[in-house]
């Protein structure tokens, strides 16, 4: 048996509990914000906690408010996914009066843009969609 590389198989697992490394998802996250900027700031990409293997991305239009609002989260796949299935059922179509888009990402970052996943059936004739693009790229 090869004495040296066990002790250094063991020299490397007690490095990596020292220094805390981790492998964990990191995504942006913000709370009902109305510009995708305000939502990726650094201090907003966060590692997220064990268990949480998705980054989801809520983008919405309410007529009341008259503005976009802008969710951005760790979450589990399960939960993001009957998000976007709920989401679809009032469809991420611009031209009604409300609307609500979905997107689940898996890796580092992946919800930067916000949600891109757009139903587009008479996007085309919308004149909000530069605007809306352009608030998402933002």
């Amino acid at each position: 048996m090869d004495y040296t590389r066990l002790r250094r198989c063991i020299q490397i697992v007690g490095l990596v509990q020292i220094f805390g490394v981790s492998w964990s998802l990191k995504c942006y996250t913000c709370d009902n914000e109305h510009s995708n900027f305000l939502c990726n700031s650094e201090i907003n990409l966060v590692e997220c906690e064990d268990g949480m293997d998705t980054c989801q991305t809520i983008v919405g239009y309410s007529d009341i408010s008259g503005k976009l609002f802008i969710m951005k989260e760790c979450t589990k796949n399960e939960s993001c996914q009957l998000q976007a299935a709920e989401s679809r059922e009032a469809p991420c179509n611009l031209e009604l009066s409300n609307w609500i888009c979905t997107q689940c990402c898996y890796t580092d970052s992946c919800n930067v843009n916000g949600a891109t996943i757009l139903t587009y059936t008479n996007v085309k004739k919308s004149l909000f969609l530069p605007v809306f693009l352009l608030l998402i790229i933002i």
